[in-house]
């Protein structure tokens, strides 16, 4: 018994000087030994709501015996943060950091915070930013009892053998399937073994809704008056060959529909007023008038004339406008941009013919005064393709179709140093067209009125057009501010969806807000942005 109760007590010794070693060697306050706790902290550590259009505010991290980050909670006001790391372990300072906000068009207000987090203690502190909502700015009346042209569509041009550069399968679904285009241009090649070169990625567009066209740049040497492929010289299609013309453009429909292509039109000839040290031939309106007279309704598929280098030069056009006969056997007057001339074809309204714009692109790539950025950027892609697509549409055009579909100026990028997106994906110009392939494909264009609210620094470029039991409104807006829109429609709105393209956003969803009268929708624009509303009654 003796023995357990001397095992107790020596075992009840060791747990208290256990005890007071331990004690001993924790450091006690003020002994000099306590670790640093380091400090950090918004200055000032709040702010009052913010007006809509502020685009940035300035704060100050006071950081003591620290580092610390600085990141942005979900939300959509905070653009950027200028400085996101900071501070050191063993000083302490102040770092002024720079937010970067988006305007507030939406129709409330709102708030974002951001979150300091101490690396030193783990703590974190919240910092809430609020915006309050802006007033509408603009108002456009929808008027749909004044109707203007029906809108075939959108799309652009093949043609491997020149660039290398023919789409993919999953390029041409982004286009046709994803992004709503759905005309696509093949080169009728003057040598019948290159016809296949195309066929493939015609026939996916195809499966996908497009219409597919084909212009010829020459015919067949052997037909031509300077036996070449080339009009540097003025070659032209010789008038006994006429015959054997027509019967190339038709064996060439007739190749693309047994391979499972169906041809939608051919044109006579991709600019018959250019002459070229490549692939051309030169016509004279009066030519190219006897051929369609005598040939036109023999070249299996719907004919396109024109597609002349410039509007402005409406001779081959209105030759063929003006003839009874003629008149007959084509469908669609085209033309070209090159240097301008985007107007109305009232002849070929009138005549009942569509009116397409074939070929047109921008790729200037050295910078000027009056364009300080890249041609292909967002703003010069805003203000020359966007526009030039709105354009059109105003001045009544049926279809819009774009140069390349594949290069660094396009709509898809390639494997070019120049490209502004990796090969393969979606451009900002190719997302610019498709906000009018999705909204205005198939349907007619009516009349708007715009009545700004606030002077505006840049004109604001607004499209309508009426489907089946919808309205959808593309508008463009190229001012340094965001703005707020108020729709006006004539019958009572059921639902509305709204997406917008901004130098960092492609297609985003956005809100649209149906007004209380159930006629009126809001929506608001960022700047330089390009919006697309579709409205449904």
């Amino acid at each position: 018994m003796n023995f357990i109760k001397n095992k107790i007590t020596i075992l009840l010794s060791l747990i208290f000087f256990a005890i007071v070693f331990l004690q001993c060697d924790k450091k006690t306050p003020g002994s000099g030994n306590e670790p640093v706790v380091g400090k950090a902290e918004f200055i000032p550590s709040e702010i009052a709501s913010l007006a809509w259009d502020v685009k940035q505010i300035e704060l100050k991290i006071s950081w003591e015996n620290t580092a610390w980050k600085l990141a942005k909670l979900p939300g959509d006001i905070i653009e950027s943060i200028s400085a996101e790391l900071g501070g050191d372990a063993s000083k302490s300072g102040e770092t002024t950091v720079v937010i970067g906000l988006f305007q507030n068009t939406t129709s409330t207000d709102r708030s974002q915070e951001l979150m300091l987090t101490n690396f030193s203690t783990k703590q974190t502190t919240r910092f809430k930013i609020t915006q309050n909502t802006t007033s509408v700015s603009t108002k456009i009346s929808l008027s749909p009892e004044v109707s203007y042209q029906k809108v075939t569509g959108f799309g652009g041009m093949l043609n491997p053998s020149w660039t290398g550069n023919n789409l993919r399968e999953a390029e041409v679904q982004k286009l046709y399937g994803d992004l709503g285009y759905n005309i696509i241009r093949m080169m009728l090649y003057p040598n019948q073994a290159d016809w296949g070169l195309n066929t493939a990625t015609a026939k996916k567009a195809q499966s996908l809704g497009a219409i597919v066209f084909a212009s010829p740049w020459t015919p067949p040497a052997s037909m031509k008056s300077n036996g070449k492929q080339s009009n540097e010289d003025g070659g032209f299609l010789l008038p006994e060959k006429y015959p054997d013309y027509a019967a190339h453009i038709k064996a060439f429909v007739d190749y693309q529909k047994s391979q499972g292509v169906n041809v939608y039109a051919v044109s006579i000839q991709n600019e018959p007023d250019w002459k070229v040290d490549y692939d051309g031939c030169s016509w004279t309106p009066t030519q190219m008038l006897n051929f369609v007279k005598n040939h036109g309704d023999q070249l299996g598929a719907k004919v396109i004339v024109g597609e002349a280098v410039n509007n402005h030069n409406k001779a081959y056009t209105n030759a063929l406008l003006n003839d009874a006969v003629a008149v007959n056997k084509f469908d669609i007057a085209a033309t070209h941009l090159y240097g301008g001339g985007i107007a109305p074809d009232n002849l070929a309204a009138q005549k009942g013919k569509e009116f397409w714009m074939t070929e047109h692109l921008f790729n200037e790539t050295q910078k000027t005064k009056d364009m300080p950025e890249i041609n292909w950027t967002w703003k010069p892609s805003l203000d020359y393709v966007a526009k030039e697509i709105h354009d059109c549409m105003a001045a009544n055009f049926n279809a819009y179709v774009w140069w390349y579909l594949k290069r660094f100026y396009s709509m898809i990028g390639e494997n070019d140093p120049k490209s502004p997106v990796a090969e393969g994906e979606v451009t900002k110009r190719g997302y610019i067209m498709a906000h009018y392939a999705k909204y205005a494909t198939g349907r007619s264009r009516i009349k708007t009125t715009i009545q700004n609210a606030r002077q505006l620094n840049s004109e604001l470029l607004v499209t309508a057009y009426q489907g089946n039991n919808e309205y959808t409104v593309v508008i463009i807006n190229r001012n340094p501010d965001g703005l707020r829109v108020e729709l006006g429609a004539p019958n009572e709105v059921s639902s509305t969806t709204a997406v917008e393209t901004t130098e960092s956003k492609n297609m985003a969803p956005i809100e649209s807000k149906i007004g209380d009268d159930k006629k009126s929708i809001m929506v608001g624009l960022s700047p330089n942005s390009i919006v697309s509303v579709c409205i449904r009654f």
